[in-house]
């Protein structure tokens, strides 16, 4: 069974809050230490974004998005278990940022439909 929209949202900004958890723990700030010049840069600006995103969804209205969640889920759901399944192992800081990157990109079309 399809998940309903408003489960959909909260399972989305679950894992937004995941990233930002992941990406502000000493694990991962350790990690960043001896990351290339390009991923410090990646994790900064998808921790900044993640704020801001986690920010949005709070504050919009199921009913102003509903119908780009719908039409955005099957995208939404990959992109959830991709980040789900990157945070899992933070060995490999390349996966878990191109996991953040996508799961941005998609909270930021659903966003889009909408004026912040």
């Amino acid at each position: 069974m399809a998940d309903s929209t408003q489960e959909l949202k909260d399972k989305t900004l679950a894992q937004l809050e995941a990233l930002r958890n992941t990406l502000a723990s000493t694990e991962w700030q350790t990690r960043m230490i001896s990351a290339s010049p390009e991923q410090k840069q990646q994790s900064s600006d998808a921790r900044i974004l993640a704020d801001a995103r986690i920010a949005q969804l709070e504050n919009v209205q199921l009913g102003e998005i509903d119908q780009q969640i719908d039409a955005d889920a099957p995208a939404l759901n990959d992109a959830i278990a991709g980040m789900q399944s990157a945070l899992g192992d933070l060995k490999d800081a390349a996966k878990v940022l191109a996991a953040a990157s996508a799961l941005l990109k998609i909270v930021g079309r659903v966003l889009a439909s909408i004026a912040l």
